[in-house]
């Protein structure tokens, strides 16, 4: 008797393959049978068509060969039988196969789409986070850029204060020189002011609260005791007067920094 196959010992359209095969080699086998049984038919038949043999011994060999026939006539019967059993078991095992591969094929296509669905929205997700990546380095570069922008107009603020000191201290208070400097101090200083409230404004976003407004006023400091050294040196107590006024200025417009 053949072993019994298992479903967990063999993969299943594996199993319809056995089936069909075996199957096959059945009708084959069949099929060599039927050829034998159709050479012993045509012997009995030589045998019955011969002259009637009217003795003991003929009529017992008409018997045999009469019973030979009828034996041959049943085994082709039951030959045909296990054909057909065996034809349509191959069949059936063949449908088998064939749903067992629409479904391996249906199944590799689902796998398919959900791979291609998990790459899309992995290049999704990475062209996202490219995306995030780069805004968080633009705005660190923009902030970066406000930061050296502020500062460089502070320092020109700073420089442009230092002119008009210098010529407030030559008596040059009233001219087109004085003018022009008061108004691009002016100009200056209020764009840094702008810078800083911008840059305030981002530091309390992220809890970063240690930005001043500049050291203006040390830088005021030093100019005050430079100039009122250099009116103490030249003797007017004039210039030493509008010099302070000067720095008053500056302190106010520290001040405003501050306000922001």
């Amino acid at each position: 008797m053949a072993k019994q196959i298992k479903r967990s010992e063999i993969a299943e359209k594996d199993l319809y393959k056995e089936i069909r095969d075996s199957a096959k080699k059945t009708v084959t086998k069949i099929n060599s049978l039927n050829k034998s049984l159709k050479k012993t038919a045509e012997v009995i038949k030589t045998d019955l068509s011969s002259p009637l043999d009217k003795t003991v011994s003929g009529l017992t060999k008409l018997n045999t060969s009469v019973s030979k026939m009828n034996a041959t006539m049943t085994e082709s019967v039951k030959l045909d039988k296990a054909k057909a059993e065996a034809l349509k078991v191959q069949k059936q095992a063949e449908q088998e196969i064939y749903k067992v591969e629409q479904q391996r094929q249906k199944a590799l296509q689902q796998q398919m789409n959900t791979e291609k669905k998990v790459r899309v929205e992995s290049e999704r997700l990475a062209k996202t986070e490219a995306k995030r990546t780069k805004g968080l380095k633009d705005q660190n570069n923009a902030y970066k850029q406000l930061v050296i922008k502020t500062r460089d107009q502070k320092n020109e603020s700073k420089r442009l204060g230092a002119e008009m000191l210098k010529l407030e201290s030559s008596g040059k208070k009233n001219t087109k020189a004085y003018r022009q400097l008061s108004t691009s101090f002016n100009r200056v200083t209020r764009s840094a002011q702008k810078g800083d409230k911008a840059l305030k404004k981002l530091d309390r976003r992220v809890g970063d609260n240690f930005r001043n407004v500049g050291n203006y006023r040390g830088a005021l400091g030093k100019l005050s005791s430079g100039f009122a050294s250099l009116g103490l040196a030249m003797g007017g107590a004039m210039i030493i007067r509008d010099v302070f006024n000067v720095m008053k200025d500056f302190d106010q417009a520290q001040a405003n920094l501050a306000s922001f």
